[in-house]
């Protein structure tokens, strides 16, 4: 389980937007994987640096917090997270290309949506 997290570190930290970093903190902390101290110290963080905290401080805390986070993920943001398990459980190396690319359609999906 850690070394999904591991494997998937770098495209976590370009994919999660600031908004899914405070619900999985939220639902970290709920499941008592992290204090309310360290919800706070890793909030204050922005950008690439908030998730970047959030992953390591959970991969250090071990494969059941890990799993946590992973079923956090998979509800928060499930678009990310079956590309995340399509690029890593398929063991290809293109799949950061399909990553890149469906990252930029739910981007687009987004921005469409706003003006629905």
């Amino acid at each position: 389980m850690s070394e999904w997290l591991l494997s998937a570190r770098s495209q976590l930290i370009q994919g999660l937007s600031d908004v899914t970093v405070n619900q999985l903190l939220d639902r970290l902390f709920d499941q008592r994987v992290i204090s309310g101290e360290e919800k706070d110290v890793i909030r204050a963080q922005t950008g690439a640096d908030k998730a970047r905290q959030l992953i390591d401080r959970v991969h250090r805390k071990g494969p059941d917090a890990v799993s946590v986070l992973k079923t956090a993920l998979s509800e928060v943001d499930p678009f990310l997270f079956r590309n995340l398990n399509l690029t890593f459980s398929s063991g290809c190396s293109g799949g950061s290309g399909i990553w890149v690319l469906e990252s930029i359609l739910r981007q687009f999906d987004l921005h469409l949506a706003l003006y629905k």
